[in-house]
């Protein structure tokens, strides 16, 4: 082969080397949640400017805000729990029969009022719990037993769901 052609054969291969690696980067980030810049955060108002030094220009965090989540569900037992199945949340909160509340990382303060589609029937839920393994955009819904279904097999059953969560910021 003379240069001139085995040059264009170079280039050719790495141009499909680069079309590869930009569609192998592409899967990648359609099955992570951690792709966007925003990190699941999707404000129902524009963030506005503070009291004190307005100098700074450090905007505050909507009382209201919508994100992407990572949800699965739990029980209190021991299969869930593990060493902490005692049925005392990480915020102290003795569990009861009809509880609904949410284990989320503690970016989110205990109190936080939480609305996830298809739970609590729609009605806010409160952070009372952490777990391990809930960092960044994960979730974790709380569900006991219920019309003869154990907690266990309700959690089972609600799987692993991505959903757009309303956290209403406490004050």
């Amino acid at each position: 082969m003379n240069h001139k052609v085995l040059n264009k054969v170079l280039i050719v291969d790495f141009l499909i080397v680069v079309v590869l690696l930009i569609m192998l980067l592409g899967i990648y980030m359609l099955f992570t949640d951690d792709h966007t810049a925003t990190d699941g955060y999707i404000p129902s108002t524009p963030p506005t400017q503070t009291g004190g030094d307005s100098s700074l220009g450090t905007p505050t965090e909507p009382p209201v805000i919508y994100v992407k989540m990572n949800i699965s569900g739990f029980c209190e037992k021991s299969c869930c729990c593990g060493k902490f199945a005692d049925g005392i949340t990480a915020s102290g909160h003795k569990i009861v029969a009809g509880d609904c509340f949410v284990a989320a990382p503690s970016k989110y303060p205990f109190g936080t009022k939480m609305t996830i589609p298809g739970y609590n029937n729609g009605l806010p839920v409160e952070v009372r719990d952490r777990g391990g393994a809930i960092k960044g955009n994960k979730l974790d819904l709380y569900f006991g037993d219920k019309d003869g279904v154990s907690g266990h097999q309700r959690a089972l059953e609600f799987g692993r769901q991505y959903l757009i969560v309303k956290i209403e910021r406490s004050k």
